[in-house]
């Protein structure tokens, strides 16, 4: 499963002699983990929704910043933006497909989303005042993501004078957005694994499930409570949308199991889902 991270915290971690790191740190055992190990300083960390995943500021050699990403147990850091932006504080959506961030054109910024699975931008503001501080949500029942950010305006000043509470235009604004990228988001599709029905159950088992890009390669698999592997039910590249496999309470060899506690699971590149299902009896 993917490696939660709900009962920890993140901070940054500046050695004595190096870069400004992220590490994890959990609250109850007070141990830390360091997460980046890269030759740059990285700043602001977010982690994901289901605790995969962490995304943060990364300084660039030309000194702009550039969307950073790296899974909860240190694997897989890379950056996921271009040179060509200067992007910073950035937030996870809750949908775990998009990142809201602020884009920077010297004394001004606007307000983006970067796409986690491919860094594309797309752009949800103009950049006439500094927008920045963005905190994006997904909302399920409109698919739409839903950006809260701060907004000064500079028509007084340079941006950064006296007066700024009474300026015309500052305050806090929101946008929604339904499009990821150049593309629509299908129905807002993210990577999913729904509880397997019925549950508990006697008989065969519906097991729902979908990823959040085409193409997609996966598994759906069902294991014992030790662990063991017990059917495949899905192996290939998935189409985006609902997906159903049906378990029938056999084994590979097609034997009829015992009752007791399996685990239906959803394996991608990226993530790895599971859901209980308690078997009452055999077929």
């Amino acid at each position: 499963m993917s490696q939660a991270i709900y009962e920890t915290d993140h901070y940054i971690y500046s050695p004595d002699d190096g870069y400004d790191q992220v590490a994890k740190l959990n609250i109850f055992s007070k141990a830390q983990t360091i997460l980046t190990q890269g030759s740059r300083d990285a700043e602001t960390p977010d982690p994901s929704s289901d605790g995969s995943k962490v995304t943060y500021a990364a300084l660039s050699d030309d000194g702009t910043y550039q969307v950073g990403l790296v899974k909860a147990n240190g694997d897989s850091e890379h950056l996921a933006t271009s040179s060509s932006l200067d992007l910073e504080e950035p937030d996870w959506s809750g949908d775990g497909v998009s990142i809201a961030v602020a884009r920077w054109f010297g004394l001004t910024s606007q307000i983006g989303l970067v796409t986690a699975a491919t860094g594309g931008f797309t752009a949800l503001t103009d950049s006439s005042a500094i927008r920045d501080h963005p905190d994006v949500f997904w909302n399920p029942l409109s698919h739409t993501n839903l950006v809260v950010y701060e907004r000064e305006d500079t028509t007084a000043t340079d941006g950064f004078g006296s007066g700024r509470r009474r300026r015309p235009g500052s305050g806090i604004f929101l946008v929604q957005h339904r499009s990821v990228q150049d593309g629509a988001m299908t129905a807002g599709v993210v990577t999913e694994l729904r509880r397997a029905t019925p549950n508990p159950a006697a008989g065969p088992i519906s097991v729902y499930w979908q990823v959040a890009v085409a193409g997609t390669d996966a598994t759906v698999k069902v294991y014992d409570a030790a662990g063991r592997q017990v059917s495949v039910l899905f192996a290939g590249k998935a189409p985006v949308g609902l997906n159903q496999a049906v378990w029938c309470c056999r084994d590979e060899r097609g034997r009829e199991v015992a009752p007791g506690v399996y685990f239906c699971t959803l394996e991608t590149s990226e993530d790895r889902i599971s859901r209980k299902v308690v078997l009452t009896a055999g077929k």
